[in-house]
């Protein structure tokens, strides 16, 4: 049996908390059909370049990850109930 350090309960802490946190705020956002602006917001690919010239801001593909995971569940949900009811469910 290896004993583990107080380092790796630690981080293992940091991590249940953030899931904690994480898992609060896509519930939040599903319950009430909003998503958070932070999540919408285009990201400066540095905080010194001019936030009027569109090529300062970094691609769509580095979206935060909770907005990744916030979308995935929400295609899963669509398409499961889409699966389970048919496609009368989209009348």
């Amino acid at each position: 049996m290896f004993l583990r350090s107080t380092a790796d309960l630690a981080a293992e802490g940091e991590r249940r908390h953030f899931v904690a946190i994480s898992v609060r705020v896509v519930n939040s956002c599903l319950e009430h059909g909003t998503v958070l602006s932070s999540f919408k917001s285009p990201l400066l690919k540095k905080a010194d370049l001019d936030a009027a010239d569109v090529k300062s801001y970094r691609p769509i593909t580095n979206l935060s990850v909770v907005s990744k995971l916030l979308e995935r569940l929400v295609a899963q949900q669509l398409t499961t109930y889409h699966r389970l009811r048919g496609s009368a469910a989209l009348l």
